[in-house]
């Protein structure tokens, strides 16, 4: 007997040890679940912010994960304006002067 009766034991290295764990690992809940590490992570975000209703919305199907943590949060979703920033300054100066061009032509087009 190990001498901590009612514990599970495993076996490492030769050697025999108690499993304390309780909570399973993020890799291990997403394999379960079936769905990606991060996923796991946001749900771990949302439960930790005291929202039972949005939790079980996203149980439910009602409710995508990344909605309720916009809520959740207070955050806004991104405007079109905002990716447009967004794609504009992660451009280079070739893609930027190509869609000058482009933009261009479609207000030469309008005006016609």
């Amino acid at each position: 007997m190990n001498g901590n009766a009612g514990l599970p034991a495993t076996a490492t290295e030769g050697r025999v040890t108690a499993n304390l764990q309780t909570e399973l690992t993020v890799k291990q809940a997403a394999e379960l679940t079936g769905v990606s590490e991060r996923m796991v992570y946001l749900a771990r975000r949302l439960a930790g912010l005291g929202c039972p209703d949005l939790v079980q919305q996203c149980r439910d199907g009602t409710l995508s994960l990344n909605k309720a943590l916009e809520i959740a949060e207070g955050r806004k979703p991104p405007t079109s304006w905002d990716r447009l920033v967004r794609v504009w300054n992660a451009a280079t100066d070739d893609d930027r002067g190509r869609f000058i061009i482009y933009v261009r032509a479609l207000v030469k087009e309008s005006e016609s």
